[in-house]
């Protein structure tokens, strides 16, 4: 029987200047109290009475249930392989932004967007947006971009110019053994697509 986790997503609201609500509106961070980490997430699908938040597999660990903003979140999915994971929030009442899934294109612009929590726990995480370009497409199975590696970033989105997420923020790129501290390995959205594809029938 997998130990029962107890972790923290704290869904934080934040307006882009220019763009109200709409540009991050429902990227979430992830505390997992007992291992001690965090990293982020985001919603990208809903259902009637449910939200959907994607992240990567090693920010939940082996967590079953979650805490999301005092709702009790449900680890539907994981896929230990592709470091994806999908968490399940009751919030119907809720108005979060549901991101739209796209695909790389090498060299386009991109912003890796999650949460810092460097003034530590008990201060509000910062938000932090890097901007880069999409280097590799197929970087050891994931994509590249030089949006540079930070702490509390892992989960969060790659999103492209339009707005949507092209990947999922995994691990910093290492070549050699050397990590490369400008370059992330991000995991491809069409892996999270097909992750929500052997869930979304129950769920929905």
């Amino acid at each position: 029987m997998k130990r029962l986790l107890l972790a923290t997503l704290i869904l934080a609201v934040i307006a882009a200047p220019g763009c109200g609500l709409g540009l991050y509106q429902g990227i979430v961070t992830i505390r997992d109290e007992i291992s001690v980490t965090s990293g982020s997430g985001f919603v990208f699908a809903r259902s009637a009475d449910h939200f959907f938040i994607a992240t990567a597999a090693h920010v939940v660990t082996d967590a079953e249930q979650v805490q999301v903003n005092g709702l009790t979140g449900t680890v539907v999915a994981r896929d230990l392989t592709n470091d994806t994971a999908i968490v399940r929030i009751d919030a119907a009442d809720q108005d979060y932004r549901v991101y739209e899934l796209g695909e790389a294109v090498l060299e386009g612009a991109v912003r890796a967007v999650g949460y810092s929590w460097s003034n530590g726990w008990l201060e509000a995480p910062n938000l932090m947006v890097y901007h880069g370009r999409v280097t590799c497409l197929n970087f050891r199975g994931g994509v590249s971009a030089n949006t540079g590696c930070y702490p509390g970033l892992s989960g969060g989105p790659l999103l492209n110019e339009s707005g949507r997420v092209v990947g999922i923020t995994s691990r910093a790129a290492v070549v050699r053994g050397h990590p490369l501290e400008s370059t992330s390995i991000f995991v491809p959205a069409a892996r999270l697509q097909e992750l929500w594809e052997t869930v979304k029938n129950r769920e929905n």
